[in-house]
């Protein structure tokens, strides 16, 4: 009954996204709440250090999620994509062109859709951090 049924590659993509995304905007939060009273008064931009613990520690469970292995299957779609790209431009760039634009509508861009939120969250900490320190 459901063994000829497609699942979309972007099934659970909307979930996995909000939990990469609201687990950093909570300890963002927290982190706000717990210093206000403590640092914040005396700070003169109050706002970036919170962030910059909060998506210092996002930054810590988007590698603990890369370490476990989450990423692997998008990871490898996206290398062999590269991989096929080259290995048909031997022959011919539209031919190759053509197979990558297949490829996409087939396996979708879900690598870089994660790869964009942990990039986000990267600069984000950097930019606090670059903040605070001034």
């Amino acid at each position: 009954m459901f063994e000829d049924k497609e699942y979309s590659p972007y099934r659970g993509l909307l979930v996995s996204c909000l939990m990469m995304c609201i687990f950093p905007i909570l300890l963002m939060a927290l982190f706000s709440f717990v210093l206000r009273k403590e640092l914040l008064p005396s700070s003169t931009d109050p706002i970036y250090t919170p962030i910059f613990f909060g998506s210092l520690c996002g930054n810590g469970y988007h590698i603990i999620l890369i370490l476990v292995g989450t990423f692997n299957k998008p990871f490898m779609i996206e290398v062999n994509r590269i991989k096929n790209f080259f290995s048909d431009w031997d022959l011919s760039f539209k031919l190759a062109r053509k197979e990558l634009v297949e490829d996409i509508k087939e396996n979708k861009m879900i690598f870089w859709i994660y790869f964009l939120i942990i990039l986000f969250f990267v600069i984000l900490t950097i930019v606090s951090y670059n903040k605070i320190m001034d």
